[in-house]
């Protein structure tokens, strides 16, 4: 298999099956954005933990199919973190 076959395949995952794309109740945080251009609208929403760092993080909206798989990763890539 071809490193972009798994590439794909790693999107495509997180396209068809997004772990982070779920209203986030009780978030601490929640900020939204839109893509003019395209019509893409995502809210990022996070809760912190008692050391400051983000301990959930999720996303709703629409998009296409990049915006939505870049969403899911971010949403994962943030947890564990603090916001700097």
């Amino acid at each position: 298999m071809a490193v972009t076959d798994l590439y794909n395949a790693a999107f495509m995952d997180h396209v068809s099956h997004p772990d982070y794309k779920y209203q986030l109740e009780d978030a601490d945080c929640s900020h939204e954005g839109v893509n003019p251009s395209c019509g893409d609208e995502l809210t990022f929403s996070v809760r912190f933990a008692d050391d400051g760092t983000i301990e959930e993080a999720a996303f709703t909206g629409h998009g296409c199919a990049i915006s939505q798989a870049s969403a899911d990763i971010m949403s994962d890539l943030m947890i564990d973190k603090t916001p700097e």
